[in-house]
């Protein structure tokens, strides 16, 4: 794979390639599983059993990220429904927000190289 020119400069390319391993590092345990079902179990009690792994996986993912911001953890995953519930809609300046714009930059390097990788591979 020929990583030369890829993003705007080596700290957009180091990022993406952080951010691109993290993602698959914090995927959901059973999300491969998930996606590989080909049926659902009709046990009532077996898919309650799923909900509440996968809201104890929420739960737990949001509180990793509000422990590092540094902010208070929830306890139960009904207080992370309500806060999402009740929080005000904020609106977002699309021109100046930098995290959109580096998120953006971001997806279009990983798209640039997935595409110059399929690329390579078929040829």
């Amino acid at each position: 794979m020929d990583f030369k020119g890829v993003g705007k400069n080596k700290q957009t390319t180091c990022l993406l390639f952080v951010v691109l391993w993290t993602l698959k590092r914090e995927r959901a345990p059973s999300t491969d599983e998930q996606q590989e079902k080909k049926s659902i179990s009709i046990n009532i009690d077996a898919r309650r059993a799923e909900k509440i792994d996968r809201q104890h996986w929420a739960l737990k993912t949001e509180n990793k990220r509000r422990t590092a911001k540094s902010l208070e953890i929830f306890q139960t995953f009904e207080d992370l429904e309500e806060f999402n519930e009740n929080k005000e809609d904020i609106d977002i300046d699309l021109q100046n927000d930098y995290l959109l714009n580096e998120g953006t930059l971001i997806l279009s390097d990983y798209i640039y190289l997935n595409t110059q990788w399929l690329l390579s591979e078929a040829a």
